[in-house]
């Protein structure tokens, strides 16, 4: 396991999900912010320890349940497609003609219609760690994007998300190389290059990355606002001043409520 080793001004395999608008824990916003300013300083948790520990059990348990040989773990580069995307890399392992098949059982999923497939090549492995419950297909902020990101950028045309649950039970996933979304995956990657060179921020997606997209101005300064604006101004001071009085009603209710409990 190596340290972090792709930009930070270009899409990443790592980051692909949530530019495409898939992570639920990653806004495009947050992303495009991390590229423009700079990574904030970040202080390793504990999961993510445990995530960096295990690595390596994952990677070499997977290799050996689906056959592997020639396993390799040391990436200390990043491997580039074109100039706006670059992927790391956990591990790879060898393929010559593996017969590989779906058995839920044993914790391998096949993710294609068919019962079994054929590995050849170069075999990408992407290692995880989660505390969620098991899955049967992994969310797609959980691998499946970065694996492709990774297959388009090494050439290979198998790779597997290897996911660790609760620390306790390994299920791999594999899939294959597909070109639709790979195609998805460079549009976005030349988008957000693009975003990034031309200062141009997507669209924020709360009010506090509003906030963060237009920060304050140092000298104040007035605008005219037109009628559109108006209207939603006024809409605003409506609605705030509807949950006022409603969260008055609530606290009147729950209090009636707890003053009849005790009688």
């Amino acid at each position: 396991m190596v340290g972090k080793v792709t930009p930070d001004n270009i899409a990443t395999g790592s980051t692909i999900a949530a530019i495409m608008g898939h992570s639920k824990y990653q806004t495009p916003l947050e992303v495009y912010m991390t590229a423009v300013n700079g990574r904030k300083e970040w202080q390793q948790n504990m999961p993510s320890k445990v995530g960096d520990y295990m690595e390596d059990f994952v990677l070499r348990e997977s290799a050996e349940m689906l056959g592997l040989e020639m396993l390799q773990l040391d990436y200390p580069e990043a491997i580039w497609h074109e100039d706006y995307l670059a992927v790391s890399l956990d591990g790879t392992g060898g393929a010559l003609a593996i017969e590989v098949h779906h058995d839920p059982d044993k914790g391998v999923y096949i993710m294609s219609d068919e019962d079994s497939v054929i590995l050849t090549g170069t075999v990408i492995l992407e290692a995880k760690t989660t505390r969620v419950q098991p899955q049967t297909a992994p969310d797609l902020h959980r691998g499946p994007l970065q694996l492709q990101a990774q297959m388009l950028c090494t050439g290979a045309s198998w790779g597997a998300v290897c996911t660790m649950y609760q620390g306790s039970e390994l299920r791999i996933f594999v899939y294959k190389a597909n070109p639709d979304v790979q195609e998805q995956i460079i549009a976005h990657a030349k988008e957000f290059k693009r975003r990034v060179e031309e200062r141009d921020p997507y669209p924020a997606f709360s009010a506090a990355e509003a906030v963060e997209k237009y920060p304050p101005a140092e000298e104040k300064k007035i605008i005219t606002a037109d009628q559109a604006l108006k209207d939603k101004i006024d809409q605003l001071v409506h609605i705030r001043s509807e949950l006022r009085a409603y969260q008055a009603l609530e606290d009147g209710l729950q209090l009636d409520i707890m003053e009849m409990m005790k009688d």
